[in-house]
């Protein structure tokens, strides 16, 4: 019985795992690169909401396994990875959106600039569950890994990781003002960006203990929040001047 429920279990987050891996890939592919904006047809607003979509459906279709897992103890850490992510991928695309509406880059945007980098600085790490909002100690990330073998597990974690890249990259190309500046500039900033993301992230890693979910959740809406609300109605203000 055991080793069938193993074996179930394993063919569910092998199947979970390429959905998502795939979901990922397609958001990366509707999204206007610079440079690359033409190669799917013009640019439209589809292509936003398509790329969002897919992203989301990767994020969410992951919970799948940990949700029905049987183990109230896994759907428990399961369902607070999924709070927390959720709250914070909110917050990611609300500044997000703030920077794909801004429609200028001068001196006048600047504050909305900043208030749109504040706000995903504090919102991404949030989202992808990395420092102290990572999984509690004792848990895996995914509920399920503990009860599949190395390599199905491997398979979990690569899918995991094909997801954050997705989702720093996207909101990236979202938030930054690429449209703004020549291919090769844009692309410049988009990997500067990305490598010192990674690395200030990373130093998150370790240095501060996990926070309970009612903590993570008020960090999430009492700080990063305001700031990318902030931030739209800056952005709104400048579209009526």
């Amino acid at each position: 019985m055991n080793a069938q429920l193993s074996g179930a279990t394993r063919r569910v987050e092998a199947t979970v795992s390429l959905i998502s891996i795939a979901l990922s890939v397609i958001a990366l592919i509707l999204l206007p690169w610079p440079g690359l904006e033409g190669l799917l047809g013009t640019q439209s607003n589809w292509r936003w909401f398509g790329a969002w979509a897919a992203l989301e459906a990767a994020w969410l279709v992951a919970l799948l396994p940990g949700i029905l897992a049987g183990d109230p103890i896994l759907v428990r850490s399961t369902m607070r990875s999924a709070q927390i992510g959720l709250a914070g991928r909110a917050v990611t695309w609300l500044a997000a959106g703030a920077g794909l509406a801004l429609s200028e880059l001068s001196w006048r945007s600047a504050p909305a600039a900043l208030l749109i980098v504040v706000a995903l600085v504090m919102a991404l790490p949030i989202a992808l569950g990395w420092g102290p909002f990572g999984v509690l100690p004792g848990f895996r990330a995914g509920a399920t890994e503990q009860a599949i073998d190395p390599e199905a597990a491997q398979l979990v974690n690569r899918a995991r990781l094909v997801r954050q890249i997705a989702l720093v990259l996207a909101s990236f190309v979202f938030a930054l003002p690429l449209a703004f500046l020549p291919s090769l500039a844009a692309w410049a900033l988009l990997i500067a960006a990305g490598l010192f993301f990674a690395f200030g992230l990373s130093r998150l890693e370790g240095q501060w203990p996990r926070l309970t979910l009612p903590a993570a959740l008020r960090f999430c809406w009492s700080r990063a929040f305001p700031l990318a609300v902030a931030a739209i109605i800056y952005v709104v203000i400048l579209s009526w001047a």
